[in-house]
C-alpha cells in the first residue's frame, strides 16, 4: 500500500489518485556526491505525459516530491524533494512509461565550471561567496561553534579544469572537516550532524520494519587479523611488507600467511612480549587503543514506515537493540520508496558509527 504523496512535474501534480504513477523513489547522501536524486516511472503508453513536460535540455522544470509521515493525515505532507528534472526516457513499443529523473539544486553548481579566487577567507567564507552565485540561502548553525576557529587562507584558487564549482565549494570545506548539503535552496553546512531525530527506534515499535547491523573491524598483521599488508593489490615482485624491523619480526612470530592490498593501521604492540595483543599500539596505552578502535566502521540499515522528516541532517538514537547496537548513530543515507517498492511505502536510512559502548567496555575502555 502506497503511502500519501504528491508529486509535483513542470506544474502538473500526481498523486495516489492520478492511476498513472508506478514507481517513485527519492534518496539523499550526506557524504561523497552529497546529492539528492528522485526517480519517477509513469504509465505513458502514448507518451501523452512526455509531449507536455517541457525540454529539461532547454527548461528548468522544477519537481517536487511531498511525502506524509506514517500515521500523519494526507493533509501533513512534507517536501521531501525540491529540484530539477534532469532526464526524461521513453520507448516504443515494449516500454509503456515514462522514466523521469532529477536533481537537487546543486546540479547547476555541478555542470559549471569556473576559475575562481579567494583571498583573506576562510573555508565557509570561501563556500558562501560560491554559494551565493547559485542564490542559496546558507546555513551553518550546525558548525557555529567552530567557525570562530576557523583559519583565513592568504588564497584559494580553483585551478583544475575538472573541478565545479560545486567541488570547489566542497573542497574548500573539507579541509576543516564539513561538507556542504543541499535541501531545497538552501544549502547546510556541517560537520557530524548534533540535531537528534526526536522518535528513538526501538525493537517492536512503530515505526520500525527492520534493522541490519555490520560490524566491521580492520586488525593489523598477525593471527588475530591474519594478514600482512602489502602495498598493492595483489602478491607478487615489488610487494612491500607495510611493517618493518622489529615490528615486522612480531608479527611474523604470528604466522601471518596471506597478504592484503591493505596497510594496517599499526604493527605490534611494544610491550606484548610477543602474545597476541597486536592491537594494542604504542605500549598498550590505553588511549591509543580507544583512538584506534574508533577508526572502525560500524554500519547499519534501518527500514522504516514513510519517515519524510527524517534527513542526513540528523543523527538517530538506536534503543533496546542490546550494548553493542544501543546508542547514537550517524545518517549516511535516507531513501523514500513512496510507490513500486515490495510492499508498503519505507524510508531506508543507512548510518554510520566508531566502536559502540557495548563493544568498549567488553574490550574494558570504558
Amino acid at each position: 500500500m502506497g503511502a500519501a504523496y504528491k508529486l509535483v512535474v513542470d506544474g502538473t501534480e500526481y498523486t495516489n489518485d492520478s492511476g498513472v504513477v508506478a514507481r517513485i523513489e527519492s534518496e539523499e547522501r550526506r557524504e561523497h556526491h552529497a546529492i539528492t536524486t528522485l526517480t519517477a516511472e509513469l504509465i505513458d503508453p502514448k507518451w501523452d505525459i512526455f509531449s507536455k513536460v517541457k525540454d529539461p535540455a532547454f527548461d528548468n522544470i522544477v519537481v517536487k516530491l511531498y511525502l506524509a509521515k506514517a500515521g500523519d493525515a494526507r493533509s501533513q505532507q512534507v517536501l521531501v524533494f525540491d529540484g530539477k528534472l534532469t532526464t526524461m526516457a521513453v520507448g516504443y513499443p515494449e516500454r509503456r512509461t515514462l522514466w523521469l529523473t532529477a536533481h537537487d539544486n546543486s546540479i547547476d553548481a555541478r555542470r559549471q565550471k569556473s576559475f575562481k579566487t579567494f583571498k583573506g577567507k576562510n573555508s565557509v567564507q570561501v563556500a558562501k561567496s560560491i554559494a551565493s552565485l547559485y542564490s542559496f540561502a546558507f546555513d551553518t548553525s550546525q558548525v557555529t561553534d567552530s567557525l570562530a576557529n576557523l583559519i583565513l587562507r592568504e588564497v584559494d584558487m580553483g585551478l583544475n579544469p575538472n573541478l565545479s564549482d560545486w567541488d570547489h565549494l566542497q573542497r574548500a570545506l573539507a579541509a576543516d572537516g564539513m561538507v556542504a548539503h543541499v535541501k531545497g535552496t538552501k544549502l547546510y553546512v556541517t560537520q557530524a550532524p548534533s540535531v537528534v531525530y526526536a522518535t528513538t527506534f526501538s525493537r517492536d515499535r512503530f515505526p520500525v520494519i527492520s534493522l541490519n547491523v555490520t560490524v566491521q573491524h580492520v586488525r593489523g598483521p598477525g593471527a588475530q587479523g591474519d594478514v600482512k599488508g602489502s602495498t598493492v593489490a595483489f602478491d607478487g615482485k615489488g610487494t612491500q611488507r607495510a611493517i618493518k624491523g622489529a615490528d615486522a619480526k612480531a608479527a611474523d612470530k604470528e604466522k601471518a600467511s596471506s597478504r592484503t592490498g591493505r596497510r594496517p593501521i599499526g604493527g605490534a604492540a611494544t610491550t606484548s612480549n610477543n602474545a597476541t595483543h597486536i592491537e594494542d599500539l604504542d605500549g598498550n596505552k590505553p588511549e591509543k587503543v580507544v583512538d584506534f578502535l574508533r577508526k572502525r566502521k560500524d554500519s547499519a540499515q534501518l527500514v522504516l514506515l514513510p519517515t519524510p522528516d527524517l534527513s542526513v541532517l540528523n543523527n538517530v538514537r538506536l534503543s533496546d537493540w542490546g550494548g553493542k547496537v544501543d546508542g547514537t548513530w550517524f545518517v549516511e543515507g535516507v531513501k523514500s520508496t513512496i510507490v513500486g517498492g515490495d510492499g508498503s511505502a519505507t524510508t531506508t536510512v543507512s548510518l554510520m558509527r566508531g566502536a559502540s559502548p557495548g563493544a568498549k567496555k567488553g574490550a574494558k575502555l570504558a
